[in-house]
C-alpha cells in the first residue's frame, strides 16, 4: 500500500455534514492553516486510516466514543474529549459504537508548531461543538461578520488546545470574538474584565490599546449590527431580534437603532423589503 493512500471504511447509515469554511476569518485561517473540518456521524463500524498522514488530525467527540491509534499507540476517545494526531505518523480511527464529532485537518505551519500525540479531556469542546453548529449554518449565509467572528475563535481555540510554542490566544481577541457570537449574553465591564482574567482598570487599558473605542460601544455596534443582518435576512418579529441581541426590551433596540442608523428597525427593514423587489 501507498504510504500516503488513506483507506475509509463507511458502514451503511453513516454521515458525514462538511462545513467548507474556506471563506471563513476572511480567508487567514481555513483553506491555510486549516485544510479541511467537517461534523460528523457514524454508526458502529466506521474506520479511517492514514498510513502517513501529511497533515495533523484533531477529532473533538461530543458522543458516543472512538478507538484510536497512533503507530504502535492505542486508546479510546470518549465523549467531551480531544484527539491529537501529529503528522507524518500512521493515524488510524474507527468507531466502537454511534458517535459524533468534529474533526480538522490542520496543514502543518508556524501556527501550530509541532503538536505531540495526546487524548484528554477538552475544557472547550462544549463551545467548539456549539461552533461548528454555527458555522454549518453561516456556511450558507451572507453574515460575513458571523463567519469571521466563528473562523477566528474556532483558530485561537484550536490553537489553544494544540498547546503550540507561543500560541496562547490573546485575550482581547478572545474576548472580541466571544462578543461577536453572543452579542445577547450579559456583558457588563466586570464580566469582561473577569473573561480576560485582569482587573478592571488594566482591562480598560488593554482594549483601548487594542480597538480605541471603549468595550461598551464596542458591543453597542456588534448588537446593532447583527439586528441590521436579522431584520435583512430574516422575519422575525422586532421583540424576537431584540432578544437575540441582547436587548431587553423592543423600546431599547429601537432606541439604538435609530440613533446609530437614523431610521427605526420597522423602516429599516422595508426599505430593504423594497429594494429587493424594485
Amino acid at each position: 500500500m501507498n504510504k500516503a493512500t488513506k483507506t475509509i471504511i463507511i458502514p451503511p447509515g453513516s454521515s458525514e455534514r462538511f462545513v467548507d469554511l474556506s471563506t471563513f476569518g476572511g480567508g487567514e485561517y481555513f483553506g491555510r492553516n486549516i485544510f479541511m473540518t467537517a461534523i460528523c456521524s457514524y454508526p458502529s463500524g466506521y474506520r479511517i486510516v492514514y498510513p502517513c498522514s501529511s497533515r495533523h488530525m484533531v477529532v473533538f467527540c461530543y458522543e458516543g466514543e472512538f478507538c484510536w491509534q497512533c503507530d504502535q499507540e492505542r486508546g479510546t476517545l470518549t465523549a467531551g474529549s480531544v484527539l491529537i494526531h501529529p503528522a507524518g505518523r500512521y493515524q488510524e480511527i474507527s468507531s466502537s459504537c454511534a458517535c459524533k464529532s468534529i474533526f480538522f485537518l490542520l496543514t502543518p505551519s508556524p501556527a501550530w508548531g509541532s503538536p505531540e500525540l495526546s487524548c484528554s479531556p477538552a475544557a472547550d469542546s462544549e463551545l467548539i461543538r456549539q461552533l461548528m453548529l454555527k458555522a454549518e449554518k453561516l456556511s450558507i449565509s451572507s453574515d460575513n461578520s458571523g463567519k469571521n467572528a466563528v473562523g477566528k475563535l474556532l483558530f485561537l481555540l484550536l490553537k489553544s488546545v494544540i498547546h503550540s510554542p507561543g500560541s496562547d490566544p490573546h485575550p482581547m481577541q478572545m474576548l472580541h470574538s466571544r462578543m461577536l457570537l453572543q452579542p445577547q449574553k450579559a456583558w457588563n465591564i466586570e464580566s469582561m474584565a473577569k473573561f480576560c482574567g485582569v482587573s478592571v482598570p488594566h482591562f480598560f487599558l488593554l482594549w483601548e490599546r487594542s480597538y480605541h473605542i471603549s468595550p461598551y460601544q464596542m458591543l453597542i455596534d456588534i448588537r446593532l449590527e447583527q439586528a441590521k443582518e436579522l431584520l435583512a435576512q430574516t422575519a422575525y418579529p422586532v421583540k424576537n431580534i431584540a432578544t437575540l441581541c441582547g436587548y431587553e426590551h423592543p423600546f431599547s433596540l429601537t432606541r439604538a437603532f435609530r440613533k446609530k442608523y437614523g431610521v427605526t428597525p420597522e423602516k429599516y427593514r422595508n426599505s430593504v423589503v423594497k429594494k429587493c423587489k424594485s
